[in-house]
């Protein structure tokens, strides 16, 4: 993050997109499946743990580590982006289908817009803000009305005001590390440690819950495997790139395309039904973070603690 000085490479920004665009979108559905085999809690401790653990062994991350001012940045971006952000979305996803919990995270962008204004930060309001948002509510708002679970009943809405409430961690989580990216001198390192951290508060988490901590089927372990391999040491390093050398809001476009892929895998291959209400929210989200991505640029950038 702190390779500024250089103008960053086309390639690897496109690249980048790409990663979180589709990789990420396909990762609910290895979520979805994960959860439902062991506890939700403990499936997402395994994963950010071995990704942290992975990513600093591949990268000699052990022989560098934190210095004692940069543990609060750590430990405050870890517990936002993966116990509160990924772990309450993974939990959740024990109720909810890939597609439906994936649209629900598309609102990232309208919260990081809320972020900013809370934050002080200037925003160009356009026309389109109004409308982006009378569409992002309503979308919402009908999913949890209206939207299926995993059993096709609608027992309760809890699962789906926490899927609200993890994404406003995740846009959190996400205005934090663009604000320190400068103080930041090793991406990668920074990343595992993050990783490391969350997965840890995880674990914890899912001890005092009472789960148990089983040894993964092979099934579970195929979910896993993407997950770490692909959807957490490539995806975030993706991200957090992105993050150092492009607007937070332009790249919080990933949002609304995840769910058309989440929507797509899932029915293809977790028989999930794609039925008009959830069409309709679609409709109605992503054309709410198109016209917020229009007309929500931030005037300033987000400041670092270079």
């Amino acid at each position: 993050m702190n390779d500024t000085l250089r103008p960053p490479s086309k390639f690897l920004i496109g690249g980048a997109f790409f990663i979180i665009y589709v990789a990420w979108g396909v990762s609910f559905l290895f979520i979805g499946e994960g959860v439902q085999s062991i506890g939700p809690l403990y499936f997402v401790a395994l994963r950010w743990g071995l990704a942290g653990l992975i990513l600093l062994t591949i990268t000699g991350g052990w022989t560098r580590l934190p210095k004692r001012k940069d543990l609060p940045r750590i430990l405050i971006s870890g517990l936002l982006l993966y116990p509160l952000g990924n772990g309450g979305m993974s939990l959740a996803m024990r109720w909810v289908p890939s597609g439906i919990a994936a649209l629900i995270v598309a609102t990232i962008p309208l919260w990081l817009l809320v972020i900013h204004w809370v934050l002080g930060r200037k925003i160009k309001y356009q026309w389109h803000i109004w409308p982006g948002i009378l569409c992002g509510v309503s979308g919402v708002a009908l999913l949890v009305f209206e939207g299926p679970t995993r059993d096709g009943e609608m027992t309760s809405r809890w699962p789906f005001v926490l899927l609200l409430g993890s994404s406003a961690c995740w846009a959190a989580g996400t205005a934090y590390v663009t604000h320190h990216s400068k103080a930041v001198k090793i991406l990668h390192d920074e990343i595992g440690f993050q990783m490391l951290a969350g997965g840890i508060m995880l674990f914890l988490a899912s001890a005092l819950s009472g789960e148990t901590m089983v040894w993964p089927s092979s099934t579970t372990w195929v979910s896993l495997s993407y997950l770490v391999l692909i959807g957490s040491i490539l995806g975030m390093v993706s991200y957090q790139y992105l993050l150092g050398h492009v607007s937070p809001v332009t790249v919080s476009t990933y949002a609304f395309v995840n769910p058309l892929v989440a929507l797509c895998v899932g029915a293809l291959f977790a028989n999930e039904r794609i039925t008009l209400p959830t069409l309709i929210s679609t409709a109605l989200i992503v054309l709410s973070v198109l016209l917020l991505l229009k007309s929500g640029e931030p005037e300033e950038d987000l400041g670092t603690d270079a």
